[in-house]
């Protein structure tokens, strides 16, 4: 006999007022207008010499520009230039430009996949979709007729999702939008759930949902066969709603980006990160973001005057960090030292005239991350991420960091970046808006053209992925494995050091490579020289890199995989916020072998 067994699924369900454009075309001509223009900035003058167009002309195309917030006039050396703005140098890579049209103003709705965050479009008119929502109290009353063939699925989520996925959601194809107009927005929608009804007839096909992950379709179908099975063995007339287990949200993993070996390049040493900062800063053309956990005032004043350089000739920069607020009255003082400091450079950069341009974000992302996005060629974006503290470090110690040159790449860290720049409060703020619009159009840009096809894959893991990526390295290495910690306590032992004593209890001939610089926490010197022994007895190669302090931290396997991060793999946890650390996952043939160069050059065998 024929069985349709319903499974009541909760969303997160959110509504913003949002300002959304939509018009006809672009010419050809206001493209190759914006593209000399977003190259380097021009003068009327020379746009028409080189056009051959007439000069007044000109200037009636780059009106409309202007208008769009695409280009703006800026003087310099006694002359009017135009530049593009931000948005401009994006909107200048796309193959057809955005339609221009008086800004409208529109309600949407969405809904926010309770494993994993996902968004997806909801239309309160039944007729323009094929599910519906529910109150608490309304699904309860849907489902009376059928409780004993219903189950609930009781997921704990926190529904939260970011704002270039809500963005990129609910849009028609033909418009994009400008901004939110609510003044608050708060992404985490677990204040407002409500719920669909997933009916499954005996082939497992799954109605009455809009286009839901594939994890949420197979807790779905497992609830489904749940039910089946208590169909054949209870009274189903007698049968209430089944609910089951609790069900947690998965954690949310970025897909794994296949780009060219070139696009990727290692950094390691002190030097070779104090280059790349000052590289970062010099070279960048229309934005440049730095988040460093920790701020030293000595190294903000190293490279203020190029960040101002930078900001007059029209670079986009963010400076973020993100130390929690101490509790040691000592640490306290610093902590304050550095709020002030950032009021004191934002006062002389308003004093300057670029507030517009560059701004030292005062409140703390609270992240451990360390990351640095920017273009060194208009448009063509890099996202460096790794170890080193880029403005509180002296660079006198060894670090590894990766710079990837990405647009997939760069969108991931950026839509991640929007959600630091919330801060401890969780509200967007005209930053976390800005960036996600940037990430929202990086992967429109991507979309429109061809992805590379690369055999080098590089993943932004978060912090709960790095301790299981640690298990399945140990679970398929042939050869070798290498970990380089700045600390080491008894916080690592049983996510680190006890899958490496099971590796090398089941193949001797497996090397393991243990890099450390201090003991941290409630692990004392003696308890330190003790576990050091104990490994090296099992047949472990222990480095004790204090001379210069190791502040590295990378795992590598086989040669050919490593994660570059944040994370002190010997004593850190990798529990709290998803965003608290963050790494780069590489494959490339060798990549492991590089690092162990760099490493044993500073740090001899």
């Amino acid at each position: 006999m024929s069985l349709t067994t319903y499974v009541i699924v909760p969303f997160g369900y959110g509504m913003h007022r949002f300002s959304l454009a939509k018009a006809k075309p672009w010419g050809p001509i206001e493209k190759i207008l914006l593209g000399y223009i977003a190259k380097t900035p021009c003068t009327s003058t020379f746009l028409a010499k080189t056009s051959n167009l007439p000069r007044q002309l000109v200037v009636e195309m780059l009106i409309p520009l202007m208008k769009a917030g695409w280009i703006e006039i800026k003087p310099i050396n006694d002359e009017y230039f135009f530049v593009t703005t931000n948005r401009g140098a994006e909107v200048a890579l796309y193959e057809e430009l955005p339609t221009d049209s008086i800004p409208y103003s529109r309600v949407r709705s969405f809904m926010v996949d309770p494993l994993t965050r996902e968004c997806y479009r909801y239309e309160k008119r039944k007729k323009k979709q094929s599910f519906q929502l529910y109150s608490k109290h309304n699904i309860l009353d849907a489902t009376k007729s059928f409780r004993g063939l219903c189950s609930e699925l009781n997921i704990i989520s926190s529904y939260t999702t970011t704002l270039s996925r809500i963005y990129e959601k609910i849009t028609n194809y033909d418009e994009e939008v400008i901004d939110i107009e609510d003044d608050i927005i708060d992404t985490n929608y677990s204040k407002n759930i409500h719920f669909a009804l997933a009916a499954i007839d005996d082939m497992g096909n799954i109605t009455g949902m809009p286009e839901i992950s594939d994890e949420l379709k197979c807790e779905i179908l497992k609830r489904d066969k749940k039910i089946r099975e208590r169909a054949e063995i209870l009274d189903i007339s007698k049968s209430d709603i089944y609910v089951g287990e609790n069900i947690n949200e998965t954690v949310k993993t970025l897909p794994k980006r296949l780009i060219n070996k070139e696009q990727v390049r290692l950094i390691a040493g002190p030097e070779e990160h104090r280059m790349h900062l000052f590289n970062s800063i010099i070279n960048a053309k229309s934005r440049l973001i730095i988040h460093s956990t920790f701020i030293n005032e000595e190294c903000i004043a190293d490279v203020f005057d190029n960040l101002i350089d930078a900001a007059q000739r029209s670079v986009q920069i963010d400076i973020l960090w993100g130390q929690t607020e101490p509790e040691e009255q000592n640490k306290l003082e610093s902590y304050k030292n550095v709020i002030a400091k950032f009021d004191e450079l934002n006062n002389k950069i308003v004093q300057k005239g670029l507030s517009t341009q560059i701004k030292f974000h005062r409140a703390p992302t609270l992240s451990h991350a360390k990351f640095i996005i920017h273009d060194e060629i208009q448009g063509i974006y890099s996202a460096t991420l790794g170890s080193c503290n880029w403005l509180s470090s002296r660079f006198n110690r060894f670090e590894v960091s990766a710079c990837i040159t990405d647009d997939l790449i760069v969108a991931d860290l950026t839509d991640i970046c929007s959600h630091l720049s919330m801060g401890g409060t969780g509200l967007a703020n005209n930053l976390s808006r800005e960036l996600a619009f940037f990430s929202a159009s990086l992967y429109k840009n991507v979309s429109i053209r061809k992805e590379s096809d690369g055999n080098t894959s590089v993943q932004i893991i978060s912090a709960p992925e790095h301790h299981p990526i640690v298990k399945q390295a140990c679970n398929v290495v042939k050869n070798n494995i290498f970990i380089c910690s700045h600390r080491v306590s008894y916080a690592g032992d049983r996510p680190i050091i006890l899958p490496l004593k099971t590796v090398k209890a089941y193949d001797k001939n497996i090397s393991i490579d243990i890099a450390y610089g201090r003991s941290s926490g409630d692990l004392k010197s003696a308890e330190l020289k003790e576990l050091k022994q104990n490994l090296q007895s099992l047949g472990f190669n222990i480095t004790t890199a204090d001379n210069p302090q190791v502040h590295a931290k990378f795992f590598s396997w086989d040669n050919n995989n490593i994660v570059v991060t944040s994370l002190n793999w010997l004593s850190s946890s990798s529990k709290g916020d998803i965003y608290n650390e963050l790494g780069f996952l590489i494959t490339l043939p060798g990549i492991g072998n590089e690092v162990k160069e760099k490493f044993h050059e500073m740090y001899p065998e």
